[in-house]
C-alpha cells in the first residue's frame, strides 16, 4: 500500500488508503506491477485497472506483467486517438536506450506516420499511457524500460540500419566536429552510441557487407573518442572496425574502393598502435605502426606515412627507456 501511495504521489495521482491497499494486493505486491498499474490511472479508470490485474492468471508475476503491458498496448491501439500510429511507433522505438531527442524518434518512425504533426500526436498518446516519458527541460524522451523488456528490439535490418545511421552520424558530429572539452555536453547520447557499438560488434559475425560497412563508419566516427578516453570497450570498436575493413577489402578485390579501404585500414592500425602504446604493450604497438606504415606507402599517403614513422620511433624510444630503467 505504501509503494502504491509513493508511486501515485510521484505521478500526481490521488489514491484513498483502501484503493492503495486493494491495488497493492491485486498487483500481487510486486513493485513493478504496482508502478505500471499506477501509471495506467492517467488514462484508464481505477476499476478497469483493478479488473485487468485480477484477471491475470499467470503463476509467474513477470509473465503477468508482460501480459498486462501487451493488453494495454492493444487497448491503446484500438481505442485511443492516433492509437494505431502510437502502437506502430513504439514497436519501432525499442532500439533506443537512455534518453533521446525527437530527431531520433523521427529517424525510426514507421511509414504510417507521414509528417511531424502525426509523430507528435503519436508520442502524446504514448505519454498519456505512460509508455514514454518526456522531460521539457532537456527536451528528451525516455521509453518505459518495462515496455522495452516486453517488446524486445524489432527484427528488421532496415530499421536497425536507420538506428545505426542516426547514431553514427551523431557520434561523428560529437567526436569529429567538436573539441573534446565539449563532449561532456552530449553525455546523454552515449548510451545509444555505446549500445550501437556493441550491436555492431555482435552483428559482424553474420558476415554481411552491410554490417561491415556500418562497423567501418562507426569505428571511424568514434576514433577520436577512443584515443582520448582509452576505454577497453571503445578500443574494441577500433579492432572490429579494422576487421570490417579487411573483410570488405577481401570481398572487393580490384575495385575502385580498394584505395579508400586501405587508407582506413592504416588509420585503424595507427590508432590500435596508440592504444597498445598507452597500455605499455610496446611490441604490439610497434607491430601496428609498421602495418600502418606499409599501408600508407602502398597508398602513397605521405601524411599517414609520416605519422606511422614518428609514432613508431616514439614507441621504440619509450620501450628502450623502460627496458633501461628495469635493467638498472
Amino acid at each position: 500500500a505504501q509503494l502504491a501511495f509513493d508511486f501515485a504521489n510521484s505521478q500526481n495521482i490521488t489514491l484513498t488508503p483502501d484503493q492503495a491497499d486493494e491495488l497493492g494486493r491485486s498487483a500481487r505486491q510486486h513493485p513493478r506491477l504496482i508502478e505500471f498499474a499506477i501509471g495506467q490511472l492517467h488514462e484508464t479508470p481505477y476499476r478497469t485497472v483493478i479488473r485487468r490485474l485480477e484477471t491475470l492468471n499467470h503463476a509467474d508475476t513477470e509473465a503477468a506483467l508482460y501480459d498486462i503491458i501487451i493488453k494495454t498496448l492493444e487497448q491503446m491501439r484500438d481505442t485511443a486517438p492516433n492509437g494505431n500510429l502510437a502502437y506502430d511507433l513504439i514497436h519501432n522505438m525499442t532500439w533506443l536506450q537512455g534518453t533521446f531527442p525527437l530527431d531520433a524518434v523521427n529517424a525510426l518512425k514507421p511509414t504510417t506516420i507521414t509528417d511531424e504533426d502525426l509523430l507528435i500526436d503519436a508520442l502524446t498518446t504514448l505519454q498519456r499511457y505512460q509508455f514514454v516519458r518526456y522531460d521539457p527541460i532537456t527536451e528528451r524522451y525516455r521509453l518505459e524500460p518495462l515496455v522495452v523488456e516486453t517488446l524486445g528490439v524489432p527484427q528488421d535490418d532496415r530499421l536497425f540500419g536507420k538506428y545505426a545511421l542516426y547514431y553514427t552520424t551523431c557520434a561523428s558530429r560529437i567526436f569529429r566536429d567538436l573539441p573534446p572539452e565539449q563532449w561532456h555536453e552530449h553525455d546523454a547520447d552515449m548510451p545509444n552510441i555505446a549500445y550501437l557499438g556493441e550491436q555492431l560488434m555482435a552483428n559482424i559475425s553474420q558476415d554481411r557487407v552491410d554490417d561491415y560497412q556500418r562497423m567501418r563508419w562507426f569505428a571511424k566516427a568514434t576514433i577520436r573518442y577512443v584515443a582520448r578516453r582509452a576505454e577497453a570497450r571503445a578500443g574494441a570498436w577500433v579492432q572490429v572496425g579494422l576487421q570490417a575493413v579487411q573483410a570488405l577489402k577481401a570481398r572487393q578485390r580490384g575495385s575502385r574502393q580498394q584505395r579508400e579501404l586501405t587508407k582506413d585500414e592504416a588509420i585503424f592500425y595507427n590508432n590500435l598502435g596508440f592504444i597498445h602504446s598507452i597500455s605499455g604493450e610496446h611490441q604490439q604497438a610497434l607491430d601496428c605502426y609498421q602495418q600502418a606504415l606499409a599501408l600508407n606507402v602502398e597508398t602513397n599517403s605521405i601524411g599517414g606515412e609520416a605519422l606511422a614513422l614518428v609514432t613508431g620511433h616514439l614507441v621504440q624510444h619509450r620501450a628502450f627507456a623502460m627496458h633501461h630503467f628495469i635493467v638498472r
